[in-house]
């Protein structure tokens, strides 16, 4: 990875396994990593992910969708605050040089993965990244989840 948004194509991502059981956070990978929660169709799961080329903090997702009908994923709706060492919020942005995120829609009782690398402008390091999920898939409220270094707080 060269410090770039990693976001492999979607599409790959969301047909690569069928069979998704609603409410078991669980696909062909084994149980979805980090803290979990609903939000309209999808079971969604945000774990830290560490890699050494990430000048940022890069967020894992994993989803899968409980309904029998597609459902929107919008992972660029994302909203993601972060706190600093120092305790200050700070907003933080999808590093996405390539312009890849976009919304997409999941076939019924499908799964997908993807991790995507975030960047405030402040330079104190983020420890702690809050993520709003329910612009994910087009949910009015807010439905935030905190991960920081390297595991689900």
């Amino acid at each position: 990875m060269k410090g770039r948004a990693w976001l492999g194509a979607l599409g790959v991502a969301l047909a690569s396994a069928c069979g998704y059981h609603g409410g078991s956070f669980r696909g062909p990978r084994g149980t979805f990593d980090g803290e979990r929660v609903t939000v309209g169709c999808l079971d969604v799961a945000v774990a830290a992910h560490r890699d050494a080329a990430v000048r940022g903090r890069a967020l894992a997702f994993e989803f899968g969708n409980r309904c029998d009908r597609p459902a929107r994923v919008d992972l660029g709706a994302v909203v993601v605050t972060g706190r600093t060492a120092s305790g200050r919020e700070v907003t933080m942005y999808a590093y996405d040089p390539d312009g890849e995120l976009r919304p997409a829609r999941i076939e019924a009782r499908r799964v997908g993965r993807e991790v995507i690398e975030y960047r405030a402008v402040d330079p104190d390091p983020v420890v702690l990244a809050c993520a709003d999920l329910a612009p994910m898939a087009g949910e009015p409220g807010a439905r935030v989840v905190c991960v920081g270094e390297g595991a689900p707080l």
